[in-house]
């Protein structure tokens, strides 16, 4: 386990330990923004971005509630449609102000549909599109 999280930082921050700073940027995207990085990972609007490592998703978060330093959670199920196994997982704060949360892959019937919280109630669903994630 502590491989694969080694891995993960690599993926993040680069081999020399570099932080990416594109991912919590909070610059303007476009609708329905998609793209596929260097690394593998995918960035989705909102500066979010999630990288499949095997078994595992890691998913980034540098969107508004980011900016708060508040405790985040990742809310998400599976879809699509209406969400089936709904959950939350306490999200880690990185030294860069962007949160990430690792899940285990678990996509075979659909896709990833997930949100964000914070803990006194405030959300960042997309503009009410929520994020949508299928390998």
């Amino acid at each position: 386990m502590a491989t694969f999280w080694r891995r993960i930082r690599e993926i993040f921050y680069g081999a020399a330990g570099e932080e990416d700073q594109e991912v919590g940027a909070i610059a303007e995207v476009q609708p329905a923004a998609t793209r596929v990085t260097d690394e593998g990972s995918v960035r989705l609007d909102g500066g979010v971005r999630v990288q499949q490592a095997g078994e595992e998703l890691l998913i980034a978060y540098g969107g508004p509630l980011a900016q708060t330093g508040r405790p985040l959670f990742l809310h998400y199920g599976y879809g699509p449609g209406a969400w089936r196994e709904v959950r939350e997982r306490r999200m880690v704060k990185r030294r860069d102000g962007v949160y990430e949360v690792g899940l285990p892959l678990m996509l075979a019937a659909g896709s990833l549909e997930f949100c964000f919280r914070n803990d006194i109630g405030d959300w960042d669903n997309n503009n009410g599109k929520n994020w949508s994630y299928r390998p």
